[in-house]
């Protein structure tokens, strides 16, 4: 089963700034992999995230509910640029670190033509 090696989870219901971050991981899934990976929050003593194939597991438990306010941060925009190139390969690989830094231009790229992009509401 995915997730956190041995670590027990339990899932953990999103508030609105949650479903904010999760739209965000969304819409970028859908302009980097063309399609939307699926987010699940949990509450754990594993590691703040893991993805793959497609699913990231946010770890509510060890990153808090305060780091998803607001859910577009500095912050919140590492965890996804560490998490979803994951897509390419591991950590070591560089396939994975080629993957985080076309992301990254690629989002500054998008910020500049398409600043709605950004929006989280509604």
């Amino acid at each position: 089963m995915f997730g956190f090696g041995v670590a027990e989870s339990e899932p953990v219901e999103p508030n609105d700034n949650m479903k904010a971050f999760e739209k965000l991981v969304k819409k970028i899934g859908r302009m980097k992999f063309g399609y939307e990976p699926t987010v699940e929050f949990v509450k754990s003593t594993g590691v703040a995230g893991e993805y793959g194939n497609g699913h990231l597991l946010v770890n509510v438990g060890r990153l808090g509910k305060r780091f998803f306010s607001p859910p577009l941060s500095a912050e919140t925009l590492r965890f996804i640029l560490h998490e979803l190139p994951h897509e390419k390969g591991l950590h070591t690989e560089v396939s994975y670190q080629t993957e985080k830094e076309w992301m990254g231009a690629e989002l500054i790229m998008k910020a500049l033509s398409d600043p709605g992009f950004f929006d989280l509401e509604g």
